[in-house]
């Protein structure tokens, strides 16, 4: 249970429709506890002013018409306090001894005791001492505010309030507790300046609720508070009182209790008092305590609650220390068993990314060969084939030579281009099916779905123009008249041959010499051209007769010659490849970066659980040295003897 650094908090966990809302974050807790923190270092400086300042202050408190000032009156030897049974609203009134402001009796009223200076009436206005009553009555300050009262003290120096040259202590008198909360605050906050605590209980109405919280804060660094109860004189069963008031005070304040006997006095109506004769034994007996307790133990009233607190915070520091390093050590096992937990995942992630992706690759390597191969294969047998391809048209005669031959030469691209078409389209099959096994990669490890191109588009219309074949035939790219009169020819002579073998050259010669005395030469000579003539036209004849078949296979071979000089069956094999393999590499790479995402998801994560595990690594080690040096700090603390003044060197 902390004892310091405690945080103030009231979670109302219900709802209005009766359901528990959510916890504080711890993030939301952090700037709470460095508030506190914060709080707890000043606290220590102000602890730290006070060992060092010569002055004692003792605060009188108590619930409202308990008597403290009263009693307060009674310590000074005379009425300087105003006695009223209103209560003194949130007025802090210090007695100081005159001594200390040239021998001048008055009050100094200043809005913040933090900025004031004695030498400084910026910092405060006076009163005189006869019209305090009146400007408490009518004071309206906050928690920084207070009227220094200076006074004469009895010329034996026998009041509470003195100044001897060695300690100057002073007696502050508070409102009432139960007047309300504001009030209570304003003392609270009042502690770090006090180095004594004299409350003043009625012995009729014990301790409030108010009082209680008070005395449970100011017994966390003081150990030792000193108790006045006041009007115990009326109360008729003695006992019982005082054994229930003993006990709330065990229950406040422990060490108060053990010491009892000197610290709680138990005392009649108090009254002012000139001399120290004129006061029972009982007040007697109190106030030698009191000046013992503030003045003859200085080192518990002005190291007991610096020690105290220390000691207190000290420990809080540990207990903080042992809770954190205990979180440290659950954090560390969560990220390491995660860490560990989640590396076969990891290891298989990047297999199945190593394995899937070369597959994707592979594919499409592979289906780029086999339409490159169809393409090649389809296209090199439909040019081979352009004879079939050509068409039946009807022999329009030499009149309609050029039409006929165009005719035929379209059926045979229209062949073409449909044969291009249809290899295009079993690409687009091949690719379809390919994609989908892609697709499937990964399925059983990613959760990311995959991207889906549009394939209908893999040959648009930009594409028909590379269908098209457009090849010009000329009418000299049909004639084959040289090749039958070249034929004709060596058919004559061997029909030459022929006669001349069977006849001899000798009986042809012999026969041309009567043929040609017998006509005469004239007459042979009209002879050969008539043979010639004959000849020549029946070798017309013969190609004339022929021209119609033999238009089809000059038609088919000159698609041929262009289409290799071209090398237009490779450019198409290519072009329907590099299409396939580029809406393949689409989803390959789809299958590539949604696997990559992945990986790098889960290294994130798993760099991710290896920073969170050197972090609680160095939380377990941090808050391990912290709780080692507030043991060693607690130790050399608690060393420090506040009875018998001796302290120890703290390094």
């Amino acid at each position: 249970m902390l004892r310091v650094l405690q945080l103030d908090i009231k979670l109302n966990l219900m709802t209005a429709s009766g359901r528990t809302a959510a916890p504080l974050e711890p993030g939301s807790l952090a700037p709470l506890f460095e508030d506190r923190l914060a709080s707890a270092l000043r606290h220590l400086t102000n602890l730290y002013e006070r060992v060092s300042d010569t002055s004692f202050k003792v605060i009188v408190a108590g619930d409202v018409n308990a008597g403290k000032s009263s009693v307060v009156n009674a310590l000074l030897r005379r009425t300087v306090v105003p006695v009223d049974q209103q209560p003194l609203t949130s007025t802090f009134l210090e007695v100081l001894d005159a001594r200390l402001n040239d021998n001048i009796e008055e009050a100094h009223a200043c809005e913040d005791r933090r900025i004031y200076d004695r030498l400084n009436e910026a910092t405060f206005w006076r009163i005189p001492l006869r019209d305090l009553e009146e400007t408490v009555a009518e004071w309206t300050g906050d928690e920084h505010s207070i009227i220094k009262v200076y006074a004469r003290q009895a010329d034996d120096d026998s009041a509470l309030v003195h100044n001897d040259g060695v300690a100057n202590l002073s007696v502050i008198d508070s409102p009432g507790l139960n007047t309300d909360s504001i009030k209570t605050f304003f003392l609270l906050a009042r502690q770090e300046e006090i180095d004594v605590v004299v409350f003043v209980l009625n012995a009729e109405n014990t301790l409030t609720l108010s009082g209680r919280e008070f005395l449970e804060q100011a017994s966390k660094e003081k150990a030792h508070l000193f108790f006045i109860v006041n009007r115990f004189e009326g109360i008729r069963a003695k006992d019982r009182c005082s054994r229930r008031i003993l006990e709330q005070i065990r229950e406040v304040s422990p060490k108060t209790y053990d010491e009892a006997r000197d610290l709680v006095h138990w005392i009649s109506p108090t009254r002012v008092r000139l001399h120290d004769d004129d006061a029972p034994d009982d007040w007697k007996d109190m106030e030698r305590a009191l000046r013992n307790f503030t003045l003859g133990r200085r080192a518990r009233t002005k190291l007991e609650p610096a020690k105290i607190y220390l000691l207190n915070i000290l420990a809080d520091l540990r207990l903080l220390a042992r809770m954190n390093r205990r979180d440290a050590d659950q954090r560390l096992k969560q990220a390491s068993d995660a860490l560990e937990a989640s590396r076969p995942g990891y290891e298989k992630l990047v297999e199945s990314q190593r394995d899937d992706c070369t597959t994707a690759d592979k594919e499409t390597e592979a289906v780029g060969d086999h339409v490159r191969q169809l393409t090649r294969r389809r296209l090199r047998t439909v040019s081979e084939s352009f004879e079939i391809h050509g068409g039946d048209p009807a022999w329009p005669g030499f009149t309609g030579m050029l039409g006929y031959v165009d005719a035929i030469r379209d059926a045979m691209l229209r062949a073409w281009e449909h044969e291009v078409g249809k290899c295009e389209q079993a690409t687009l099959e091949r690719v379809q099916h390919a994609s989908a096994r892609i697709a499937t990669l990964g399925a059983d490890t990613l959760t990311e779905p995959a991207r889906t191109a549009d394939l209908s588009r893999l040959f648009s219309k930009h594409h028909e123009q590379h269908r098209q074949l457009n090849v010009r035939i000329e009418l000299w790219d049909l004639v084959e008249i040289r090749e039958r009169i070249g034929i004709a020819t060596a058919g004559l002579g061997s029909v030459a041959m022929i006669i001349s073998n069977v006849f001899g050259y000798k009986s042809l010669l012999l026969n041309a010499a009567q043929v040609g005395s017998t006509v005469g030469l004239q007459g042979a000579k009209r002879w050969f051209l008539f043979s010639i003539t004959l000849a020549g036209v029946g070798a017309a004849a013969f190609v004339i007769g022929d021209m119609q078949y033999a238009v089809h296979r000059k038609v088919a071979r000159k698609i041929r010659e262009h289409i290799r000089e071209v090398g237009l069956i490779d450019q198409h094999a290519d072009r329907v490849a590099k299409r396939a393999q580029a809406a393949l590499r689409f989803s390959a790479q789809d299958l590539r970066e949604r696997y990559q995402r992945a990986v790098e998801a889960e290294r994130h994560q798993r760099e991710q659980r290896a920073q969170d595990q050197l972090d609680a690594k160095e939380r377990r080690r941090w808050f391990r040295d912290m709780a080692r040096r507030a043991k060693e700090l607690q130790e050399l603390v608690d060393v420090v003897d506040c009875d018998d003044r001796k302290v120890s060197t703290l390094s």
